[in-house]
């Protein structure tokens, strides 16, 4: 799967979970989903820093590939982080599964960049998805 397949698949999956964040908080708290200041931003685990967003902007070819793995798997490590808190700390059982749903696609989406095809990309998902979290909850 190239870069680019990848990079469709994330895109197409984050818009997903937007949508679904967005609705919740309608229901739960009225208007719309404020967006983050720029230091709530700042400080969100695995959100990339200006220089590295410019280093991407200026790469292209191997490079721009090899980079944009490098620094997606470092975002998406951060949302398995805030995943795993969320998960943990979430008092509704819908918020406990979309962590625990978001963890599952974001390490199948890093097996994906880091070259995990065919049978092995299917064994990687499998194991990701039976990978208990730390500390385990009842719903």
């Amino acid at each position: 799967m190239t870069a680019r397949s990848v990079s469709r698949l994330m895109l197409a999956s984050q818009r997903g979970d937007n949508r679904i964040f967005h609705q919740w908080w309608r229901s739960w708290f009225g208007g719309i989903l404020p967006t983050p200041q720029h230091a709530e931003h700042a400080t969100m685990r695995g959100m990339l820093s200006a220089a590295e967003m410019s280093a991407l902007r200026q790469a292209s070819g191997d490079e721009f590939d090899r980079l944009y793995v490098d620094l997606m798997t470092k975002h998406h490590e951060g949302s398995i982080a805030m995943a795993d808190e969320a998960f943990e700390n979430a008092g509704d059982p819908r918020l406990i599964l979309m962590a625990y749903a978001l963890r599952h696609a974001q390490r199948g989406e890093i097996s994906l960049m880091q070259g995990s095809e065919g049978v092995a990309a299917v064994k990687s998902a499998i194991g990701s998805l039976f990978e208990p979290l730390l500390p385990m909850r009842p719903l």
